[in-house]
């Protein structure tokens, strides 16, 4: 997902489902990766960001998830959500389920953080959590979820 001034991209994030499991659901969400600032992307950018995210999740009837241990940015999505009139969660425990098929390397950062430094080998390493194991499930705290309405 792009956000773009004119021609020149200001904001950038990777859009990945997950099937999920938390308390009242169970089934595929939509998980935002830390957005990317690219040459100067404000507040505001940001935010139309997180609003198309929140209305493609709103769309497909799935619930919208972020929240890297890393990054405080997420308040973003909270406040754009509670804009919409948005049901949001905060702290919810959430089960991920993975599986080898997803592309290794290229799984969520702050879906796997572990809030220690930054995301420079830190994170994301996927062998640390799956091992050999084809199927694998992470339970986090989610610190943002947003529900369809």
């Amino acid at each position: 997902l792009r956000v773009y001034r004119d021609d020149k991209q200001v904001w950038r994030t990777f859009l990945k489902f997950f099937p999920v499991k938390f308390e009242g659901y169970e089934g595929p969400a939509l998980w935002v990766e830390n957005p990317v600032a690219d040459g100067g992307g404000n507040a505001q950018e940001r935010a139309l960001l997180y609003r198309h995210a929140l209305e493609k999740a709103q769309k497909m009837g799935i619930p919208v998830m972020c929240g890297a241990d890393y990054d405080p940015g997420y308040d973003d999505l909270f406040q754009v959500a509670r804009s919409l009139g948005r049901d949001v969660k905060s702290n919810l425990p959430v089960t991920l389920y993975f599986e080898q098929g997803n592309t290794p390397l290229q799984h969520s950062d702050g879906v796997l953080s572990t809030g220690q430094g930054n995301n420079t080998n830190k994170h994301g390493r996927i062998r640390d959590f799956r091992g050999d194991n084809e199927f694998w499930e992470r339970d986090k705290q989610m610190r943002v979820v947003v529900m369809p309405s």
